[in-house]
């Protein structure tokens, strides 16, 4: 099959992966600052927060020009996504043009990642990395293929290579680690003399990648100075490597959602022990087929550095984790679901071009389960994203009957989805309430209390306790909310 059905194909796959669900608190707060009038308010907006989204300067300044130039409704934002994953897996696809199994094994799991599926459905910069990532992979690739490359061939893929570069690390301060463990198994593994004629003839073109490159890390160095940094909200544990593996290996969609994950821990597992004990034994399958044939793959010395650096990054993102209280999940190992993903094709592809029926079964059913985990992040209940648009429309509803309204809740989910939120230069009915102590909390009761996330936005409990004592009646839930009313007598 010929390169171009297949990226159509897998662009239909990804649009198939966008909703217009509500966006969840970190895409809310990216999306509003990227919604800020001009890109001087947006920066200043980061340089004030001095959250993640300052160490993201290469996606926010495309979502802002993004919401300006195609719209800022979830699904649009969400559509930002599509170009940078066509360009990097396009890419591949057209490197790999003479593996033509290869090829075709890597694309179905692809179109198939669960991983791929949910993160496409985030306006956030993984998906960016991603695409960065698989150009970096395809210009390696195209440039040590041994075929002869023309000229003007080989300054593509050139920039194709530093392109990728700047990709993985501008859109996200963690990509410095993995572009770090990419460049450091191709030295080991090609070697300094070989990488050199690929730079020897385009001094140009690796003198501008050099200098953008110095300047994202004097760039990083400034924000960090600053002290910007992701949510200390939550640390990291052995559960959040459990989780990575959970995720990146198609895992997610079978079982629980997110939000019960994180209410009960491993225990959610319990009622999809079955399906997600068949799908491991068939995963098995495919992972031992790629590990039986990997001397078709690579070499050893290929297998062995590549390994070796990605462990090593993967090992440092937990070190930091731990050392700097946050929470490292799956999303922050994005670069390495390209190394994944590359495998499980490769072992499909053995599967799918082995004799007899068994192989053709069990990839049969490895496409069948991802297909299906696929489908139920996108469509199933328990795998909702937290419904802070629901709520911001519950309390509005209340705010213009005149009710007042406590926001347990992310302030910047609010002010995007526009609640009339009470501050010095408003007097809306609505109160913002984060983590304060019961000594603080308004002297007026409120009619109406929207609680998200306790753990986050009510770390004293002043408001759990204080609608307990007021005997305060849940008339409703959402994903990640509970509605509480004020009672009548």
């Amino acid at each position: 099959m010929k390169v171009w059905p297949l990226i159509f194909l897998f662009c239909a796959a990804a649009l198939a992966a966008i909703s217009n669900q509500s966006l969840w608190i970190d895409e809310a707060t990216t999306a509003w600052q990227a919604g800020l009038p001009t890109l001087k308010a947006c920066w200043n907006q980061m340089i004030h927060d001095r959250g993640s989204e300052l160490q993201m300067p290469l996606f926010m300044a495309y979502l802002w020009a993004w919401e300006k130039w195609i719209g800022s409704s979830e699904w649009l934002l969400r559509l930002s996504n599509l170009p940078w994953l066509l360009l990097g897996f396009g890419a591949l696809l057209n490197a790999l043009s003479e593996l033509k199994k290869l090829r075709f094994g890597i694309f179905v799991v692809a179109a198939l990642s669960p991983f791929l599926w949910f993160y496409l459905n985030e306006a956030r910069p993984y998906i960016m990395q991603l695409g960065g990532t698989f150009l970096i992979l395809a210009a390696l690739c195209r440039l040590n293929s041994g075929l002869e490359l023309s000229h003007a061939s080989q300054r593509l893929w050139s920039a194709g290579l530093g392109a990728g570069m700047f990709l993985v690390c501008g859109s996200n301060l963690l990509g410095v680690i993995w572009l770090s463990a990419a460049l450091a198994s191709s030295l080991f593994i090609l070697g300094p003399k070989r990488i050199w004629k690929w730079v020897k003839p385009f001094p140009v073109l690796w003198s501008v990648t050099f200098l953008a490159m110095l300047g994202l890390g004097v760039y990083f160095a400034w924000t960090l100075s600053l002290g910007a940094r992701a949510s200390g909200a939550a640390g990291t544990d052995f559960k959040n490597l459990l989780f990575v593996g959970y995720e990146f290996l198609g895992f997610s969609g079978l079982g629980p959602g997110r939000l019960e994950i994180r209410d009960n821990g491993l225990i959610a597992l319990r009622p999809y022990a079955g399906i997600l004990g068949i799908y491991a034994v068939v995963l098995g399958g495919v992972l031992w087929m790629a590990w039986r044939e990997r001397g078709k793959f690579a070499s050893q010395k290929i297998l062995f550095w590549s390994a070796f650096f990605l462990a090593g990054a993967a090992a440092s993102l937990l070190a930091l984790g731990f050392l700097a209280h946050f929470r490292v999940l799956g999303r922050h190992f994005s670069p390495l679901i390209v190394a994944v993903l590359v495998w499980l094709g490769f072992g499909l592809a053995q599967l799918l071009n082995r004799p007899g029926a068994i192989p053709r079964i069990l990839a049969a059913l490895f496409i069948g389960f991802n297909l299906v985990s696929c489908l139920s992040l996108r469509l199933a209940d328990r795998h909702r994203k937290d419904d802070y648009r629901g709520a911001a429309e519950i309390a509005k509803a209340a705010s213009s009957s005149g009710k007042t309204v406590w926001w347990n809740a992310d302030r910047f989910s609010a002010l995007f989805y526009k609640v009339p939120i009470r501050s010095e230069i408003s007097q809306g009915n609505v109160i913002l309430i984060n983590n304060v102590a019961a000594n603080s909390l308004p002297d007026a009761p409120p009619d109406v209390v929207l609680v998200s996330k306790p753990d986050v936005y009510d770390s004293q409990n002043a408001v759990g306790q204080f609608l307990k004592n007021a005997k305060y009646l849940q008339r409703s839930t959402l994903p990640a909310f509970s509605v509480w009313e004020r009672p009548t007598h």
